[in-house]
Order: structure tokens, then sequence, then C-alpha cells
């Protein structure tokens, strides 16, 4: 009865928390600021979610996934392409009265307001109101948090569980005396924010282990027993309510398909280490648009410029981790994996700004006119850089198009991506042209089998494939739409 009580007591801590950082925005002016900001952020997404085609994850995404429904998402696993709760979200907005990027994309569309709104609440309690805006502002239009504010993937839920997480574990490390009445709550966020990570893909660990290894330190060096304590309560539950979420992938599924899926698979420990520099250079581009001599510069010039060692320490350590968590897992995650680390980086900007006083120094007119020119920044760096990122799924359009209007009666495709994607745009635009899929996959073998060839010339009267054909008898090639993409017609 008592642990009952506790709980309600607990829960009933989480909401008084989350009104007083509602209430935390006292000033009308930077409330009508940050909404402004967040506001012209969803504009800008919201144009992205009907303007950008699909990508070849997302057309992935709703063809094995969203259309499938929700036993599906919930209990399928062939690859960590499935970002589960994303996935769940997707089967919730199919139905909803718009096209199907439209509804596909809408779950990310809303979670970018979600996790902009926590962003700047957290950010509130943590830095002057003058400082939570202008981090806002860079916080909303960054390449990744823009990026994932319109595509279909699970990369915004992992960006608003770890707000959460980062939060807490701030809260929990810097607190001089701990009192479980003050600090429960902070236990139960970063519960529910891990359990929404994890329940969104299982990298979630990289973050969560982070901030649990840190709070574990700061509680060790403090001999904090009873902190230590919460937190071991804290992560087993947090364990049992994932493993919960998880039975059905592994019933259906089986444990092995997440612990030892075969598209992570580990590489030696040398291996990641003679790449390692590479991998971070990679994901330095990705996260913030700069080479990584660049990033490291700034990294630690912001760590000596803020001289609070104690405030320092817990956003720099989770950049420091990273090279670890590789050794350890052994593997080389793509660069989008470590989307959460903005958070800690924007922290440290957040710091370095307290540290020079410039709060003080500019007005909010002034901070207002800063942050607007940030964004134009940001913005035009988001322009150049989407289309690098999604310039197979631009061509993939105009490939859909031009077979379109040559009204094609079948494709054959021996290519491993483009598939996916045609089937979704013609199934978006209403169009039944039969695709037939070469299994075999193919950068390697330029010649289509004989045995295929009159198969193909009794379908299809075009090939798609991943280099020039050979045969030029059989095919009359029309155009190379990039290195590894050809159109060509059948004879």
């Amino acid at each position: 009865m008592k642990k009952g009580l506790k709980s309600v007591s607990a829960i009933y801590r989480l909401k008084s928390w989350m009104i007083s950082l509602v209430e935390s925005c006292v000033s009308t002016n930077y409330r009508i600021i940050a909404i402004a900001i967040i506001l012209f952020s969803f504009g800008v997404s919201l144009y992205h979610v009907t303007t950008i085609p699909i990508s070849h994850d997302e057309a992935l995404t709703y063809m094995r996934f969203t259309k499938e429904g929700f036993f599906t998402s919930i209990s399928y696993y062939p690859a960590p392409n499935n970002h589960i709760l994303h996935s769940l979200l997707t089967n919730m907005t199919l139905g909803f009265p718009f096209s199907e990027r439209v509804n596909l994309r809408l779950p990310n569309l809303l979670f970018s307001i979600f996790a902009a709104v926590i962003f700047y609440l957290s950010f509130t309690k943590l830095f002057r109101q003058k400082t939570a805006l202008f981090l806002l502002a860079i916080f909303c239009f960054l390449f990744p948090v823009q990026y994932y504010s319109y595509l279909s993937r699970g990369y915004m839920l992992v960006l608003f569980a770890f707000i959460i997480c980062f939060y807490s574990t701030i809260r929990l490390s810097y607190t001089p005396i701990f009192k479980p009445q003050n600090h429960t709550k902070y236990f139960v966020s970063l519960s529910l924010g891990a359990i929404i990570g994890f329940f969104t893909m299982p990298s979630f660990l990289y973050p969560y282990f982070t901030c649990v290894v840190l709070i574990s330190a700061i509680f060790l060096i403090k001999k904090n027993r009873k902190g230590l304590s919460y937190l071991v309560i804290s992560c087993l539950l947090t364990s049992i309510a994932v493993l919960i979420l998880y039975t059905p992938i592994f019933i259906v599924s089986g444990i092995d398909a997440v612990i030892n899926n075969r598209f992570v698979e580990p590489i030696s420990r040398s291996q990641v280490l003679e790449r390692l520099l590479v991998h971070f250079n990679s994901t330095s581009n990705f996260l913030f648009s700069v080479p990584l001599s660049v990033f490291v510069f700034v990294l630690l010039f912001m760590c000596f410029a803020a001289r609070k060692t104690k405030l320092v320490i817990i956003p720099l350590c989770f950049f420091l981790i990273v090279p670890f968590i590789l050794l350890l897992h052994s593997v080389l995650p793509f660069p989008r994996t470590w989307v959460y680390l903005i958070i800690p980086f924007l922290y440290l900007i957040g710091l370095t700004i307290e540290r020079f006083q410039i709060h003080r120094k500019l007005s909010l007119k002034s901070i207002g006119a800063f942050s607007v020119i940030v964004i134009l920044i940001l913005l035009f760096n988001f322009n150049k850089k989407v289309n690098i990122e999604e310039a197979f799924s631009f061509k993939a359009v105009k490939i859909a198009d031009y077979l379109v209007n040559q009204e094609a009666k079948g494709i054959y495709i021996k290519h491993p991506l483009i598939r996916i994607n045609l089937l979704f745009i013609f199934e978006e635009k209403n169009i039944n042209i039969p695709i037939k899929f070469s299994t075999y996959s193919t950068y390697e073998r330029k010649k289509i089998d004989n045995s295929k060839l009159e198969r193909i010339k009794s379908c299809c009267d075009f090939v798609i494939t991943a280099y020039k054909p050979n045969q030029k008898s059989s095919f009359k090639h029309i155009k190379r739409w990039d290195r590894r993409t050809h159109l060509s017609r059948v004879k």
C-alpha cells in the first residue's frame, strides 16, 4: 500500500514539475517569441513535408510496416529500419484525410513541436530566458532537427526522449543535496524518456548508458548511497518496461533480431580504431555541417571559455564516452545514430553565452534579431544539404514522371534501391505500372541473364539497372540518372 502511495506521489510530483516548467516562462514577451520561433519552424517543416520526395527508408517503412498494420509494426523486426514506436504512430495517422506522404510524415511533424517545447521549457530551467530563446532558435533549425522534423524516421522521437533524459541527468548530477521527495520526479522522467527512446530503437542504449554512467559516477564521488539505490530501481523499472514492450518482437521475430541483427554486424576493434576519425568526421558534418577539426576546436573553446568545471563535465562526457562505446560494442553505426549529441552541444553554447554575460549586454530585440540571422543561415545550410542527402529521392521522382509520360507498360528493375521508391510514388499517384524485380543484388553484374531476357521482353518495355547494360542488341540506353542508375528501353 505504501509503495502504491509513493508511486502516485511520484507521478503527482512529476505533474507539478511539468506545470512549473510551463510557469517558468513568466515573461509574455519571451513566450511570444518562443511560440513564433516554434510556429515558423513548424511552417518550414510542413512545407518540406509536402515538397520533398519520399526517401528510400521512408518508402520502406510505409511498405513494410505502416501499410501492414499495428501487429506487424509491433512484432516484425527484420532490420533496424523498424523504428517501432514511430511505425506504430504512422499506423495511427495512415487513415487521416491527407495524402499518403503527409500521413506518413505527420508523427514527425507533430513531435518536432513537442521536442521544441520540451527543449525550451527545460533550458529555461537551466539558463536565463534570453539564452534559452537563442538556443531554441538554433535547435529548431539545425540540419538534423529540420531534417527529421519532416522525414518519417524515428530520430525525432529519439531527440524528444533524450531531451527529457538529459535534463533529468543534469538535475540529478548538479544538485548539492539529495532529497528523495524532490528528486524522485527526475528518476521518473529519466525512466519515461528512456522507455520512449528504447521503444523507438534499441540504439537508444548509447545515450541512456551514458546518462546512467555519469549519474552513477557523481553519486559514487558524493557517496550518495540513497541516490544510487534510487538509480538502480529506476534502471530496473526501465528494463522491465522495455522488455515488456519488446515481448511481441521476441516472440515473432526472435531475440536475435534485436541483439544480433544481420544488418548490424560487429567488426574487429582494430577496424573500429582505423575508421574512427573518418566516422567522427562524417558525424560532425552531418550533425553540425563542419569538419571534425572545426568541431573539436569549437568544443574545446566552449569548455575553456565556460570556466565552470562542474557544469562542463557532464555535457563534455557525452562526447568523450563515444569512442569507448564504439570499442565496447565493436560497431560503427550511421552518423545519424549520434543525433542526440546536439543537446549537450547546445548546453555548452548556453554555458559560454552566460560566461561572457552576453544575455545582459544584449536586449531582447537584439537577441531576436540575432536569432533571425542565425535561422536564415541555418535554413540556407539546410537547403544546400538536403539536396545532397535526398538526391536519389529527387531522381526517383523524375524517373517515375518519365515512365508515366512514356506510358510504360512494365518495368524490370535490376537495382538494389529504386524499386521501393517507385512502388510508393505509383501508389500515391494511383498509377498501375507492373514492376518486375531481380532478387539478385547488382552493383557488380552488368549483364542480364539470357534466361530472363525473353521474360523481360514479354512483360516490360523499360529496364532500370545499376550499370549501363552491355546487351546493346536487346536494350536502347536512354539516360544515365546518376553513376549507378541507368534507364533503358527494351527493343
